[in-house]
């Protein structure tokens, strides 16, 4: 494996990234595999990554109005998956900390039509 003499004199312990409005430091990635995606790929992380990090969230969180952000994220994601289940139980995590908008009560009610017809 060649390296050149810039790679062989670089602390990455040192190198932090700057993405958008978050500091990553190096040293917090997995490779520098990620480092590269991150500087220059989209990357589109799976439902499951998405949900990790939600559920990593929500149970770390006592703000009320980010619970609602992430519950409704992540009803969001589960409409996609098609989990009707999963999507009424977190419309209910958000009916108790206030009134559901009108896009959180159109999925309520396709959720339960979705439930109810028989598999």
């Amino acid at each position: 494996m060649t390296s050149s003499k810039f790679t062989d004199n670089v602390d990455l312990k040192n190198v932090n990234i700057k993405l958008e409005s978050h500091t990553v430091s190096t040293e917090d990635m997995v490779s520098m595999k990620c480092v590269y995606d991150l500087m220059f790929n989209k990357i589109e992380p799976s439902n499951n990554n998405k949900l990790k990090v939600l559920n990593h969230l929500i149970n770390k969180t006592t703000d009320v109005n980010e619970l609602r952000k992430y519950y409704s994220k992540r009803v969001g994601i589960f409409f996609n998956m098609r989990q009707w289940k999963n999507v009424l139980d977190d419309i209910d995590h958000i009916q108790q900390y206030g009134e559901l908008n009108g896009a959180m009560s159109i999925l309520k009610v396709k959720a339960s039509i979705q439930n109810e017809l028989p598999r």
